[in-house]
């Protein structure tokens, strides 16, 4: 689940690796958005067959990459 804050400053989403399972990005850290799975993260666990619906922010040293599970998500 991701939430964009009121004021679409900021992405927020359920993190298993973070301790309060919260994780967030400024959007005016976001630098570029890349899709497919072109990073890698998704090198390792590649899906072809979700290709198309695969995403990622790159923001300050980080990726965030999502993969949705049907073009209306």
């Amino acid at each position: 689940e991701f939430i964009l804050s009121d004021d679409c400053l900021k992405l927020t989403w359920i993190s298993p690796n973070k301790p309060a399972n919260i994780a967030f990005c400024s959007l005016s850290d976001v630098k570029k958005m890349l899709l497919g799975q072109k990073t890698p993260n998704f090198s390792q666990y590649k899906n072809p067959t979700l290709e198309n619906y695969s995403f990622s922010l790159l923001y300050k040293d980080r990726t965030l990459d999502i993969v949705c599970k049907d073009e209306k998500e």
